[in-house]
């Protein structure tokens, strides 16, 4: 992700929306070259939140049959499973995209997910892990957040309001 490890990319670039949009690069560049390939996403905690994120933001993307926009995940998609080693099944073949295409209906409709313990309340969880609130953060920003010091990762305040918005 944008900022972090060998990233060479400024603070200014961590934000969800470019996570997600990192990940669905990710998926499309391994279906391009890699059209045989098993494709899977194994993602904890941040991880797995971005990967809900993802596969959600292009729920809007889509209309039903009777042309009303999708908006419920769950009546999106079947066969969903969250970590039982089953695949995750992403595609309802009465979703169309606006355009009128199929496919690929989703960035990640033929990857294998197993999401463990997603994020869901990342902003709650972000404060808690950082041990202060929005407003001292505000105060200390940017704050080193990997507790591994080859793999640096300074959070800007911009990065909690990115991750507030979602």
């Amino acid at each position: 992700f944008p900022c972090h490890g060998e990233s060479p990319v400024g603070e200014d670039l961590l934000t969800v929306q470019n996570c997600i949009d990192d990940l669905s690069f990710v998926a499309d560049h391994v279906r391009n070259n890699y059209p045989h390939a098993k494709k899977n996403i194994f993602a904890t905690s941040f991880g797995a939140w971005l990967t809900l994120l993802c596969f959600q933001h292009s729920l809007p993307l889509k209309k039903n049959s009777s042309g009303r926009r999708a908006g419920d995940v769950s009546a999106a998609c079947s066969d969903i499973c969250v970590d039982t080693g089953k695949s995750v099944g992403l595609r309802d073949e009465r979703m169309n995209r606006v355009d009128g295409t199929h496919s690929p209906v989703h960035p990640l409709e033929d990857f294998h997910i197993i999401l463990r313990a997603p994020a869901v309340t990342m902003p709650e969880i972000f404060l808690r892990l950082l041990g202060m609130t929005a407003e001292e953060f505000k105060e200390k920003a940017p704050c080193e957040c990997s507790p591994d010091p080859t793999r640096p990762l300074p959070l800007p305040y911009s990065f909690y309001e990115s991750i507030r918005r979602y």
